[in-house]
């Protein structure tokens, strides 16, 4: 679904039939207070290699950001070299971070381990599975719209589900509920390069829900995946 979802956002530009670079261009509403916004977060960019420096890669963003205008977009964000990608508008902004310590778990800490630290009450922890797909895609998202449904800045959801889950969960996933009963918290964490020139792969949360009357599922499942990265600890969650 992924891939036949991307490819509908991608723009290609074609000389003589032969395609000579393209691009992603996401398509994201976004919460701002009671209103939306679209957004095109625009990544991917390539040129040919045997091409470049022929000022294709500045023709093609020009008709990148022209057809950004005629659809409608409000904003578009990018990473990549200001220097190039000032020239069509784009501005440096900030991008803040939070770093979780993912410390070694049998490491002392004034007389105790990090693992006795970080333990769980019994009950709380059987709370905790892997992600069911099949199972669990509705009540997942239903948390994650009412979740997201008054917060800036999260992206829009239907309330709606796009399509049925399928699959059984995977135990070298890093997706996981917090169910006592009931789905009251989802974490989908990942593992890779953060940032560009990044030399070790690291932790990430990419997505974070949960039911405001449960919020120790928060702590359960932030401390699941400091268990699951103790093949890099000591190490940071991004």
């Amino acid at each position: 679904r992924d891939i036949e979802r991307e490819l509908a956002w991608h723009v290609v530009m074609v000389h003589d039939s032969e395609p000579l670079a393209c691009a992603r261009i996401q398509h994201d509403w976004l919460r701002v207070g009671t209103c939306q916004v679209l957004k095109g977060d625009v990544g991917h960019v390539a040129v040919k290699p045997e091409l470049h420096g022929r000022g294709i890669g500045t023709e093609f963003m020009r008709h990148i950001v022209t057809y950004m205008r005629q659809e409608g977009f409000h904003l578009t964000r990018l990473g990549g070299l200001m220097k190039f990608y000032a020239r069509f508008g784009y501005e440096p902004f900030i991008r803040r971070y939070v770093h979780i310590p993912a410390p070694k778990l049998e490491a002392d800490l004034k007389g105790e381990t990090w693992r006795q630290r970080l333990g769980m009450p019994d009950p709380r922890a059987e709370c905790v599975r892997p992600y069911h797909p099949e199972l669990d895609h509705e009540a997942v998202h239903r948390l994650r719209y009412r979740f997201g449904a008054t917060r800036s800045g999260q992206i829009a959801m239907s309330p709606e589900l796009s399509s049925p889950g399928a699959g059984a969960p995977d135990p070298e996933g890093l997706l996981f509920v917090y169910d006592d009963g009931e789905v009251r918290g989802w974490l989908q964490g990942g593992l890779g390069l953060v940032h560009a020139g990044d030399l070790h792969p690291s932790y990430r949360v990419d997505d974070l829900a949960y039911d405001p009357d449960c919020p120790e599922a928060v702590g359960a499942l932030v401390k699941q995946l400091i268990e699951r990265a103790q093949g890099l600890a000591p190490t940071t969650i991004v």
